[in-house]
């Protein structure tokens, strides 16, 4: 017992360690988780200000080449014009290139009506379909066909070259054809500023995110199109999964942890240029999170180790207080008890203790050693009247099962026709009814001795109502006091009803018409009781008696009233319906 008690107590002591450890840790993680996402989102917020900056800082560069671009088409233009006589698809490859040389890091397409690069100074473009490429880029080229206006892209990468380019096309108004002409941004800004400029904003200023920040392994900025993903730092082609494709689409953010390696995808909108098919960046971070989870392992090591230490220190505490204070309490409060459940209650828990508990424990010990003896006895006692009523009740149905056999072999002597055998059985059905219907009051009643007779008439003649009213038409109404009788006076008042309500609805009305009988139970004295059978019907006979009768269910009433030591009034005056009374005499239930 004393191993059982200390072993729960270490329980108690080693679930409520780890309870406020798991609270501790796991308030101390998520408290690390959003440091760590603070942090990262700190670095996040970094990029996204140094493409901001990047963005502001290559606006005037591309303000510039797009007045650069749309001019040189412009002249270019008219250049074509004059030496074609305006059919400029017609112009020669040399003539094309002499005019694209004239300026710097220019050059030069021809589209026809079809979207398919006739002629250019960028040769592996020539019968590249643009009407062919993705939906949006094809919409916006079929509606700069004889629009009189050039359009210009904002920057993009080439997705042949993975160079930055700027686009620009115009398409005199009217006209079939359209005229394209790009620059390269790299090549402007090295031809007209110090080259160390160019790489400075391409390279060295975002560089710097990732050297800054030791956890940041991996950064880029990817432009995505319909065809290619291309580093907008170094031009390489970047293969991106589709399901990295699916959620920028869907969130414009994907995130994805694997080991100790968190990779970001996260898609930044720019500005449109008039049309939506424009390049949009996509950030690439790559994190190195093993410092964090270094960190982790090393603080629940700590945590583990000193939650241990402490359930060794407390139970070695727990064990001494609790076989002092408490295990020779107990066992002596489990002797007393095993002595009282092995039926000797003369001795009682007599100890004193500074624990209020063990105290209330000990008095609670006493007086239910007081109270099963006091309940055992009452028990043997309602034992055996439980037994005596068990046996009584067994007599009853053997009884009454004697009852029935005798019944129906009287009814077996006195059919003869199939008709005959239904009312036998219907009469018979109605009389076994009678007799589990007491049974059944009996069950119901405290005391398994008792009937109440208002219940058990008015379910009688509920159910004998029931029973025949789809052969004749009558009425029954009840007047009962409340009374309880034993079952042996109950059950033969019970058959003598059945017989009476038989007698009346076969006998006092004619075919067709119907009819109205009264039933009442009443206590007349202290011992005296009646019941009373009546109807309207056409009376009996001038010269009827009850024991001349042929009939089984009247000669059942003659024998059972005097089972009862009763008698019997009948009521034979002139004038329609009949009147039987039923007096006897007998003590009522629960009064006696």
């Amino acid at each position: 017992m004393k191993r059982f008690i200390v072993s729960i107590l270490i329980v108690i002591i080693f679930l409520s360690s780890l309870t406020l450890a798991s609270f501790f840790i796991v308030h101390s993680h998520t408290s690390f988780v959003a440091m760590r996402n603070r942090n990262i989102d700190d670095i996040q917020r970094q990029v996204m200000d140094r493409l901001e900056n990047f963005n502001m800082f290559v606006q005037p560069f591309e303000q510039q080449i797009r007045e650069y671009n749309e001019r040189a088409i412009l002249e270019i233009y008219q250049k074509l014009v004059e030496r074609t006589k305006n059919e400029p698809l017609s112009v020669r490859q040399a003539v094309l290139e002499r005019l694209a040389t004239q300026y710097e890091g220019l050059d030069v397409y021809l589209i026809d009506a079809k979207g398919i690069v006739q002629k250019s100074t960028f040769e592996s473009d020539v019968g590249l379909n643009l009407l062919e490429m993705n939906e949006s880029f094809s919409n916006y080229i079929r509606s700069l066909f004889g629009s009189g206006n050039v359009s210009t892209q904002r920057l993009s990468i080439s997705n042949m070259q993975g160079t930055k380019m700027i686009y620009s096309y115009f398409s005199p108004e009217g006209s079939n054809w359209l005229l394209e002409t790009s620059v390269s941004l790299e090549e402007y800004m090295q031809g007209r500023y110090q080259e160390g400029l160019y790489t400075h904003l391409f390279q060295t200023f975002f560089t710097e995110v990732e050297s800054s920040n030791s956890e940041l392994t991996g950064f880029d900025v990817i432009y995505q199109t319909d065809v290619s993903s291309r580093s907008l730092l170094s031009g390489q082609e970047i293969s991106l999964d589709q399901e990295v494709l699916e959620a920028l689409e869907r969130e414009s953010f994907f995130r994805n942890q694997e080991g100790h390696s968190l990779v970001i995808y996260r898609k930044r909108q720019m500005t449109l240029s008039g049309f939506d098919f424009v390049q949009y960046p996509v950030i690439y971070l790559k994190y190195d999170l093993s410092y964090y989870y270094d960190f982790i392992s090393r603080f629940y090591f700590i945590a583990g180790a000193s939650m241990l230490l402490l359930i060794g220190l407390f139970s070695g505490m727990a064990y001494k207080l609790v076989e002092k204070k408490l295990v020779q309490r107990v066992d002596e409060l489990d002797e007393v008890l095993q002595r009282a459940a092995n039926e000797d209650y003369s001795v009682r828990v007599r100890y004193t203790s500074r624990i209020p508990e063990l105290m209330t424990l000990a008095s609670s010990a006493n007086r239910l050693i007081q109270q099963v003896n006091s309940r055992e006895h009452e028990l043997r006692k309602a034992l055996e009247e439980r037994e005596m009523l068990l046996d009584e009740i067994h007599h009853r149905v053997k009884n009454n099962l004697n009852v029935v056999i005798s019944l129906l072999n009287l009814q077996h002597e006195q059919v003869s026709t199939v008709e005959d055998v239904k009312q036998a059985l219907l009469k018979t059905r109605n009389r076994i009814y009678s007799m589990a219907l007491t049974h059944e009051k009996l069950y119901q009643s405290d005391n398994f001795t008792d009937v109440n007779m208002k219940m058990y008439v008015e379910s009688f003649l509920s159910t004998f109502s029931a029973s025949v009213e789809d052969q004749y038409s009558f009425q029954i109404e009840s007047f009962v006091d409340e009374v309880n009788l034993s079952i042996t006076h109950a059950v033969p008042c019970g058959i003598i009803l059945n017989e009476l309500l038989m007698n009346a609805v076969e006998h006092a009305f004619t075919a067709g018409q119907g009819g109205l009988i009264k039933v009442s139970f009443t206590k007349c004295s202290r011992r005296r009781f009646s019941m009373i059978v009546e109807d309207n019907g056409v009376g009996l006979p001038a010269d009827f008696s009850l024991q001349e009768a042929d009939s089984l269910g009247l000669v059942l009433v003659d024998a059972l009233i005097k089972q009862l030591h009763g008698e019997l009034k009948i009521e034979k005056s002139p004038g329609p319906g009949s009147r039987f009374e039923i007096l006897f005499e007998a003590a009522e239930a629960g009064h006696s």
